[in-house]
């Protein structure tokens, strides 16, 4: 008899606390996989990004000169669409690095390794003393260890 009574009194106010913790959770669930989905489309557009400044070296083959790790970079000058195509490199990088640090992207498998093996060259070191003074403190001290061997 007791709990009827309090039904009667008071069941309006616990369904509305229901249906308000109910819409919560429902709330949370959508923005998890809306988190999830926009992650899925960041790491797409990223790859899609990745894939045209590489289509760039395909079309252009003399721009893979900066993937060598003998050039004398003192004896065979970078070319202007060379250290462009490096600096579009290093911005697409930036970007990686900076979408991770926010948790908008998933860290890339292996991504300080492709580093270590992209900095190995002359001609991608060149570029990048040449304007790492103009890029975020933390890029550049994450840059810096990758090159220097130095896990994260």
């Amino acid at each position: 008899m007791e709990v009827t009574r309090w039904l009667v009194h008071h069941g309006e106010s616990l369904l509305e606390s229901v249906g308000i913790i109910g819409g919560l959770i429902f709330t949370g669930i959508g923005l998890h996989r809306d988190s999830r989905a926009r992650r899925i489309e960041n790491m797409i557009s990223l790859t899609q990004q990745h894939r045209d400044i590489w289509r760039q070296a395909m079309e252009t083959p003399d721009l893979m000169r900066v993937q060598d790790e003998n050039r004398d970079v003192e004896r065979e000058p970078l070319t202007e669409r060379e250290r462009l195509f490096v600096r579009s490199l290093i911005l697409h990088l930036s970007t990686v690095y900076r979408a991770v640090k926010l948790d908008e992207l998933l860290k890339p498998h292996g991504m300080e390794r492709n580093i270590r093996q992209f900095f190995a060259a002359p001609a991608a070191r060149t570029v990048w003393s040449g304007i790492k003074d103009y890029q975020d403190p933390d890029f550049v001290a994450f840059v810096e260890r990758q090159i220097l061997g130095k896990a994260d």
